[in-house]
């Protein structure tokens, strides 16, 4: 068998997530901020401005270190204090008119118990969003003989407030980046949030700088909330009653926001429930405290309904969270482990015509479909899209028109105007294509693996097709090749879906044996997985156990390979409910669930897709790795060059088909023995030079 000839590549990647139920519910997309960031086993994404920039800090394994967030510039490290080896993030301002952002937070704490505020020290940092540079940094400090000093939050004011801890007592202060002033001011707890109103709220107290506070404490309850965010508007959002008991051992918690003329109860169980953030609209994330876990949630107000924020999110990356704790008035939200999601469908990121999350030339499409205004001047028009080209160009993307049709060649392709064989972006058209017949030659055969498609070898009299089979001589022996779609990062799987990938296969054959690799991680009892080719399909995995075990086979995964000969049992009877939770793994080769003999027979080349449809099951991390394909095809006899009538030799028989059929051109041609599509010179030298052989 020879090696890996010709091309094999993947032309789609689509996987599927359930819509959420109620009207206007938002779906996710994700961008980690914690594998962006390298962290090790800890981050927290803590506040998102209304321009979607988030801060936070990251544990990478000997410190906790502070980061920013933009869009523009991704995840970065904010510079250490001198002399303070760790540092968090707590709030960042919007941007001003410069795209100067505000940030503050404390360092200096105990890297392996951050909770542990000893030894920290109020801090600041001011960052340009446009360069993605630290403009200054530095001690905000706290009031003289202060020991600890922390600073919760930030306004568009540059007015910051925090606490600070002295040994003759304790106090809120209140920090005026204009002037450079620190200062105490009273108010009756820690205060945990401020305004743009220079309000402040914190336990069950609204109240302002001048020291005048009044407890809003929830009605529902007899004890008092515990404010974690305030509005322009004056809501609040908070955790309630939490943590103290009920008097009957039960800790009474929920989560609510206050409206200015009283609490909203938005949810509440005999569990552990809070509310992190609020926005002006009155949607509230926290955790929901339910089947003795504690996971994030997000209520929407105009909606009414409350949804696990785990449920929302679109499998664009493995990561699951455990805390939420703020959401802007776009209702972008950031967690923990730090992330932020942006909800998909409108444009919250400035050039992002199409609402999908990611400023791309594809916008440009969407902006030229239906043109909107972009540039703030009240219409859409030519300055509009010079806004979007120039931001395009800020991220390096530059529309090209390959065709010169007027159309950037994204377009083209997007809106079907150009085929794109290889879904590289680029119209077939404007393609390398040597034998100018429309298909490009990276998506045309190359059996020997010589970077000429089998087309123009045939036509460059580089190599022969005697058996006018379609296939080069020299590539009539069987052979194998393989193709593997390997993810990086694995794709996350969701329940009750079904994941679905494409390659294209581009070397000719006829099958004899189709082999298929899997690697991914989900209860196998609750799972099935399809493969399709030229019209057929076969049933690899049709959930092993079932329905002899109401729950099926209990082994979480496959690291496998399918064969209609392997050395071990059918898949469908390996593994047991009572397994040790551990993935079924190759060596031995398993025998699938129905043969895949039934692609015998039929062409190699052609598209390959591949279904996994995942029944619901709880997985701490479910993911498909990667598939693969081994297909063999048949050896073809190859006969004399020039034997036009297939009956083993060339001779006068031969000689009178091909002078009858002289100068046939464009295919179809009886006397073409050279495979080129015409019967001329080269065939009658052809047989000539095998005359009576």
């Amino acid at each position: 068998m020879t090696g890996i000839h010709g091309f094999i590549f993947r032309i789609v990647q689509v996987a599927a997530v359930a819509i959420p139920a109620a009207a206007g519910t938002p779906e996710y997309a994700v961008v980690n901020i914690h594998d962006q960031l390298g962290a090790n086993t800890l981050s927290n994404a803590r506040a998102v401005s209304e321009d979607g920039d988030a801060v936070g800090d990251a544990f990478l394994g000997s410190n906790t270190l502070a980061f920013v967030y933009t869009y523009e510039h991704g995840a970065q490290f904010l510079p250490a204090i001198p002399g303070l080896a760790t540092a968090r993030a707590n709030d960042v301002t919007e941007r001003d008119p410069n795209g100067t952002v505000l940030i503050v937070g404390d360092a200096g704490f105990s890297s392996f118990d951050p909770t542990n505020p000893a030894g920290s020290v109020a801090v600041y940092w001011r960052y340009a969003t446009t360069s993605g540079m630290v403009l200054a940094f530095g001690e905000i400090g706290g009031l003289p003989g202060s020991t600890i000093s922390q600073m919760y939050a930030v306004n568009n004011n540059g007015v910051a407030i925090g606490w600070s801890s002295q040994p003759t007592g304790s106090s809120p202060i209140v920090y005026d980046f204009a002037s450079g002033q620190l200062a105490a001011f009273s108010f009756p707890v820690t205060p945990t949030t401020l305004n743009n109103l220079d309000q402040v709220a914190g336990g069950e107290y609204i109240g302002d700088l001048l020291g005048s506070a009044v407890p809003v404490g929830h009605p529902d309850t007899a004890n008092s909330a515990r404010i974690t965010e305030l509005t322009d508007g004056g809501q609040a959002s908070a955790s309630v009653g939490m943590p103290f008991s009920d008097g009957a051992g039960r800790r009474v918690a929920g989560a609510a926001w206050y409206g200015g003329g009283g609490w909203s109860l938005v949810w509440a169980n005999s569990a552990f429930d809070l509310g992190s953030g609020v926005n002006e609209g009155g949607d509230v994330v926290g955790l929901l405290g339910i089947s003795a876990a504690i996971r994030p949630a997000i209520w929407l107000e105009a909606e009414q309904s409350l949804h696990l924020l785990n449920d929302l999110i679109t499998p664009t990356q493995p990561i699951s969270f455990s805390g939420v704790h703020d959401i802007n008035d776009n209702r972008q939200v950031v967690t923990s482990p730090a992330a932020v999601l942006t909800p998909l469908g409108e444009m919250i990121i400035p050039g992002d015509v199409n609402g999908d999350t990611e400023v791309r030339l594809d916008d440009l499409c969407a902006w030229t479909a239906a043109p909107v205004d972009l540039d703030g001047d009240g219409d859409a028009d030519g300055d509009d899209e010079q806004w979007l080209l120039d931001r395009l160009a800020s991220l390096g993307l530059v529309p090209q028109d390959c065709n010169a049709n007027g159309a950037a060649d994204t377009c083209d392709v997007l809106f079907a105007a150009s085929a794109d064989c290889n879904g590289n972006a680029i119209p077939d058209e404007c393609e390398p294509d040597c034998d100018a017949d429309g298909q490009p030659d990276e998506c045309e055969a190359d059996c020997n693996g010589n970077g000429t498609p089998d087309d123009c070898d045939l036509l460059a009299g580089t190599a022969t097709d005697c058996n006018l089979n379609g296939i080069l001589d020299e590539c009539d022996a069987a052979d194998t090749i393989t193709s593997t779609a390997l993810y990086d990062p694995p794709q996350l799987l969701i329940p009750d879906n079904t994941f679905t990938d494409s390659v294209l296969v581009t070397n000719p054959g006829e099958l004899a044996d189709v082999d298929v690799t899997l690697n991914l991680d989900w209860r196998i009892g609750d799972l099935i997985v399809r493969l399709s080719h030229a019209g057929q399909t076969v049933t690899l995995v049709d959930r092993p156990g079932y329905p002899d075990n109401s729950l099926g086979n209990g082994q979480l995964g496959y690291r496998i390979t399918l064969d209609d000969e392997g050395s071990g049992p059918n898949i469908e009877d390996v593994g047991n409910f009572g397994s040790p939770f551990e993935p079924i793994e190759s060596p031995p080769s398993y025998r699938p669930h129905a043969p895949l003999s039934a692609f015998d027979g039929l062409p190699r080349e052609g598209t390959w897709t591949i279904e996994v449809e995942t029944l619901t099951a709880f997985l701490a991390d479910p993911k498909v790795t990667s598939w693969g394909l081994v297909l063999t095809d048949v050896e073809v006899p190859v006969g004399p060059c020039g034997d036009l009538d297939g009956d083993g030799d060339v001779d006068l028989n031969d000689l009178a088909a091909l002078l009858a059929d002289f100068g046939c051109a464009g295919g179809a041609c009886t006397g073409d023995a050279d495979g080129d599509g015409d019967t001329d010179l080269s065939d009658l030298a052809i047989v000539l030079a095998n005359f009576g052989v």
